[in-house]
């Protein structure tokens, strides 16, 4: 979370604190770095920037808070399960624990709020799944398996370092379903004789 404070201020803001020692207070989650928030937190825009990251809370400083609001604030068991699920280097990791605006380069595709805004959405299952994989075999990136019944959704599986035929065979798995109709691989291209294109 930030909280930020000056004496400018924009918008409809600016024209109710007119007083000499008048001041405005921002509150808000780090959460979309080309927002207006995002550019008032940055350094040398005039606004005094607070940064509270889940381990300023309670939980983790000791303060004393009525029994009442500790259940409501961050628990270290929160922030591990984020930890593991999404990574400390993952933007949203980084905005939702860490209190900051995530890094994005020129070349991003898809913004974090997109992310958040698409996991709170509920969309009707087709019941008619169709089966996509990304394909890294060995290194650092991933292959992922999805899992997609018309406009729903989900990560099926995600592996590292996994031969083609490995992948194939978790491939298979929902694909041997009478539900399933078609699968769709990227990411391989070596031969048409590959065990992950005959899959496909």
């Amino acid at each position: 979370m930030r909280t930020t404070e000056c004496r400018r201020t924009r918008g409809a803001t600016r024209f109710t604190r007119t007083g000499v020692s008048s001041s405005a207070r921002l509150i808000g989650n780090p959460d979309d770095p080309v927002s207006h928030f995002a550019q008032i937190c940055k350094p040398g825009s005039g606004w005094h920037v607070i940064t509270v990251f889940a381990f300023d809370t309670p939980a983790y400083t000791g303060e004393k808070v009525s029994e009442e609001l500790l259940p409501l604030l961050v628990s270290p068991e929160w922030v591990e399960e984020r930890k593991l699920r999404w990574g400390v280097t993952s933007p949203i990791y980084q905005s939702k624990v860490l209190g900051e605006f995530p890094d994005l380069s020129d070349d991003t595709l898809i913004l974090p709020k997109w992310i958040e805004a698409a996991q709170k959405r509920t969309l009707e299952r087709t019941r008619r799944p169709i089966i996509a994989a990304d394909i890294a075999r060995f290194g650092e990136d991933e292959t992922v398996i999805m899992r997609r019944e018309g406009g729903w959704v989900r990560t099926y599986r995600a592996h590292h370092e996994a031969d083609t035929m490995t992948t194939v065979g978790h491939i298979a798995k929902p694909c041997g379903t009478s539900m399933t109709r078609r699968a769709r691989t990227t990411g391989y291209a070596q031969s048409s004789t590959s065990p992950v294109s005959a899959a496909a």
